[in-house]
C-alpha cells in the first residue's frame, strides 16, 4: 500500500475515530473507564491471541495459491487495522475489506490479494454462524428459556443452519458471478449495474476461480482455516468470563457461550449500526436476562467491550504505517 493510501486511510480513519470519541462523549468514557478499572486490561491482552487466531486462517486463505504472500507480521498488524475500520464504517461493516485486499497488494497482486480478501471474508461470515449456531442449541438444551422462546431459537436455528450450508456452497462453486446474474433481476437499476460489471466477466471468473480453488485444492487448509478462525471467537468469549468475575459472578461454559452467541447474533442482524450504539447494550441486555442472569451485568460487559474496541481501533491507527509496501527481499 502506497504512503498516500496510508495518509487515506489515517486521516479517514482518524476523523472516524474523532467522532465517536466526541458523539460518545469524553466525560462519559472517562466514567465507563473509572467503571471497568482492572477489567479492561486482560479483555484487551486477551484480543492479542484473537487477532493472532484470524491472521492466522487469513494467512491460510492467501497460501491457496501458489505466489508470494506478506510476512506474518505484516498480516497481523493489517488484521487490527481493518478491525477498526469495519467498526467505525457502516452498512455490513465492510469498509476495512477494501484497505485489506490493497494492503497485500504489492505482495500478492490485484487478484489474488482480492480474492484472499473475499474468501477470507466469507470463512470469518462461517465461523460466526457457527458461534450463533452453536450459542442456540446450548441455549435448547440447557436454558430453561420463557414462553416463546423456544420456537423462536428453533426457527432462528434452521434460518442460520441455511445460511451455513448456502456460504460453504459458495466456497465451491463461487460467489461473484452468482451475485452478478442476482443482481440484473433488480427491478430497475438492477441491469445498470450489472452492465458494467459484466464487461469484467474475466476477472470475475478468475476471482471465483481463486476463491473455488482454495476450497477444492485443499479442503483440509480450508477447514483448518475455519477452526482457527472459529477458535479466536472462543478465545473472545473469554472477555465474558473477565467479566463477569470482575463482579464477583462465576459463569459457567454453557452461559458464557449462550451469551456470545446471542449477543452475536443480536448485533450483526443490526449490522447498519457504526460501533452498535446501543444495539450492543440491548443485545447483551438480553442475553443475561434470558440466562436468568442480573442484565444490569450485560449493560457493564458492553460498556468494557466497547472501550476495548475503542483502544483496538486506537492502535489500529496507530500501526498502520506497517501496512505498507514491502520491503527488498520481504516475503
Amino acid at each position: 500500500m502506497s504512503k498516500r493510501w496510508r495518509l487515506v486511510v489515517l486521516v479517514l480513519g482518524g476523523a472516524l475515530f474523532a467522532f465517536l470519541l466526541l458523539h460518545t462523549g469524553l466525560a462519559e468514557l472517562y466514567a465507563n473507564l473509572k467503571r471497568a478499572g482492572w477489567t479492561l486490561l486482560p479483555v484487551c491482552l486477551l484480543w492479542t491471541l484473537v487477532f493472532l487466531c484470524r491472521s492466522a486462517a487469513w494467512q491460510l486463505t492467501m497460501r491457496g495459491t501458489p505466489g508470494p504472500t506478506p510476512p506474518f507480521w505484516r498480516t497481523y498488524a493489517i488484521a487490527v487495522t481493518t478491525f477498526g475500520m469495519n467498526i467505525v464504517t457502516p452498512f455490513v461493516q465492510a469498509g476495512g475489506e477494501v484497505l485489506r485486499a490493497k494492503a497485500v497488494t504489492p505482495w500478492m497482486g490485484s487478484q489474488r490479494a482480492t480474492g484472499s480478501t473475499v474468501t477470507y471474508y466469507m470463512l470469518h461470515a462461517l465461523s460466526n454462524l457457527v458461534m450463533w449456531l452453536t450459542g442456540l442449541t446450548l441455549a435448547l438444551l440447557f436454558v430453561r428459556l420463557p414462553d416463546g422462546w423456544t420456537a423462536t431459537f428453533a426457527v432462528v436455528l434452521v434460518v442460520i443452519s441455511a445460511a451455513f450450508i448456502f456460504i460453504l456452497s459458495r466456497h465451491q462453486h463461487g460467489i461473484v458471478a452468482p451475485l452478478v446474474r442476482v443482481l440484473r433481476l433488480v427491478p430497475m437499476v438492477g441491469p445498470r449495474l450489472a452492465k458494467p460489471l459484466e464487461t469484467r466477466q474475466k476477472h470475475i471468473d478468475e476471482l471465483d476461480a481463486v476463491i473455488v480453488g482454495f476450497y477444492r485444492h485443499a479442503p483440509g487448509r480450508f477447514w483448518l482455516a475455519l477452526a482457527i478462525d472459529v477458535l479466536g471467537r472462543v478465545i473472545a468469549l473469554g472477555e465474558y468470563w473477565l467479566i463477569a468475575r470482575a463482579v464477583g459472578l462465576d459463569l459457567t461454559f454453557v452461559q458464557t457461550w449462550v451469551i456470545g452467541g446471542l449477543g452475536g447474533l443480536i448485533v450483526n442482524v443490526v449490522f447498519f449500526v457504526p460501533l452498535e450504539t446501543g444495539v450492543k447494550e440491548g443485545g447483551l441486555f438480553l442475553a443475561f436476562q434470558l440466562l436468568g442472569l442480573d442484565p444490569a451485568l450485560g449493560v457493564f460487559a458492553a460498556i468494557v467491550q466497547r472501550l476495548r474496541e475503542f483502544i483496538w481501533i486506537a492502535l489500529g491507527l496507530l500501526v498502520i504505517p506497517l501496512a505498507g509496501s514491502p520491503k527488498t527481499g520481504e516475503e
